[in-house]
């Protein structure tokens, strides 16, 4: 009976000795799951930051292309219109300008002697992150008259709402 009764703690002693072992074995486990997991999340952050930072950057330079573009393309064709007094063809290149991304509000002032008038398309309540006015000059030699002013707004909003 007493023979049993050592071979019974003994085996008690071996049960309790792997089940320490296999509690130091799933800490460690358990650790390094966390690690893994937490390093994860944390990359993931990362790299999603990044991504939008950088599709941020390349919206607000098509912004600045655009309003760009508008002086490069559109600037003499609006000074030739207000020139000639041709408000169909001011408005539709104002029409035309305004479908460029971002590009929320465009309006033409003129000045006439003492007489103003402007001619304008979008929204000018829009949110203006940037606003541009250019000089309206009429070149004929040996003279240079100012007919007026563009001014062009741009906005952020579409971007941020494309980042959300």
């Amino acid at each position: 009976m007493f023979s049993h009764l050592g071979q019974i703690i003994r085996l008690y002693y071996s049960i309790d000795m792997d089940n320490r072992r296999q509690t130091r074995q799933n800490r460690l486990s358990y650790k390094l799951l966390i690690i893994i997991i937490v390093n994860s999340i944390l990359l993931t952050i990362l790299s999603t930051s990044f991504q939008l930072f950088l599709s941020y950057k390349e919206q607000v330079n098509t912004v600045h292309e655009n309003v760009q573009f508008i002086e490069d393309s559109y600037l003499s064709a609006i000074v030739f219109s207000v020139y000639n007094l041709n408000d169909v063809q001011l408005k539709n290149l104002l029409k035309g300008a305004l479908k460029l991304q971002y590009i929320e509000y465009l309006e033409v002032r003129q000045s006439y002697g003492t007489k103003e008038e402007s001619t304008s398309v979008g929204n000018p309540e829009t949110q203006r992150d940037i606003v541009k006015t250019y000089p309206l000059t009429y070149i004929k030699q040996p003279q240079q008259n100012v007919l007026g002013y563009l001014i062009a707004v741009a906005s952020f909003k579409k971007i941020y709402e494309k980042l959300w």
